[in-house]
């Protein structure tokens, strides 16, 4: 976790959120202290430097297109992301959370709650969508728990491209959890752990297996790509998304986007597999 300077403890990239602070409030959804424009350092004079990262509104912004908020409406935790309106991601993440597709069981994508035009230009918007977790944070404690996310997902992708449209980054980062049965009380979001009032999560006594089922899903489409149907599908070229090994880039030769999907995805289940191992050989054998 960085920490922010002392002295000057708002980075530039923070500004951008404090200044927008009102306008989104305006929208239903609140930042936390640090990022409203009357904020002043509650440790300041108190003499609480000595362990700062023990105060909420000291906690820096771990990423600086990313954001948490609460909806007013229904006190939902929620994370805004900052897009580019010029990439394909608004219409790809809105169409995947349309209700005749957001109903369907093997959607595996994020649900996205709102979608915010910024009011200064049109190049940007925020993406609103529900607080969540890294799928293997904490991890894995059963093998059986691993096959279930590896099903939902695999469904996810197969979903996703029965639709015509392809991840292209379906990759370690990109998949989530949502941890509110397994974490009931809740993460921070710029320190996930430790709770809202910034004491440690224990995880003794819980499991997966014990609040089945977790939910999983794929985030981030800012890579993306749709194509009107299965015969308009073309190869790409360039390339995208975490995995670097794909032999295509390597060999720099146009690839099939959705066969792209199936190798990062292919990657992550066998980054997958040793995780497997030892929990086998720790406690199922």
């Amino acid at each position: 976790m960085r920490w922010p300077d002392l002295d000057s403890p708002l980075s530039q990239l923070e500004e951008f959120w404090r200044d927008r602070q009102q306008f989104l409030q305006q929208r239903g959804y609140l930042l936390r202290p640090r990022f409203r424009p009357d904020w002043k350092p509650s440790w300041k004079g108190t003499g609480l430097c000595h362990c700062p990262w023990n105060i909420d509104d000291f906690l820096f912004n771990p990423r600086p297109d990313l954001i948490d908020a609460v909806s007013i409406a229904d006190d939902l935790k929620v994370v805004l992301k900052l897009v580019e309106t010029s990439r394909e991601e608004i219409p790809i993440a809105r169409y995947l959370s349309s209700a005749s597709l957001r109903s369907g069981s093997r959607n595996r994508t994020v649900p996205i709650l709102d979608v915010i035009p910024l009011p200064d230009t049109d190049d940007k918007a925020l993406l609103v969508m529900p607080l969540l977790r890294h799928f293997e944070d904490p991890p894995f404690s059963y093998v059986c728990e691993v096959v279930e996310a590896v099903r939902q997902l695999l469904q996810g992708l197969e979903f996703m491209h029965e639709h015509n449209i392809s991840h292209c980054d379906a990759c370690w980062y990109n998949i989530m959890m949502d941890s509110s049965n397994l974490i009931p009380e809740g993460f921070h979001y710029a320190s996930d752990e430790r709770h809202d009032d910034l004491t440690l999560i224990s995880f003794r006594g819980r499991s997966r297996k014990a609040v089945a089922p977790v939910q999983y899903y794929f985030i981030d489409f800012g890579l993306s790509r749709h194509f009107k149907s299965f015969e308009d599908r073309i190869y790409l070229e360039g390339r995208v998304g975490q995995n670097k090994e794909v032999p295509e880039f390597i060999k720099d030769i146009p690839f099939d986007p959705f066969k792209l999907d199936i190798y990062q995805f292919g990657a992550v289940i066998s980054s997958l597999f040793p995780v497997c191992c030892v929990i086998f050989f720790s406690r199922e054998k």
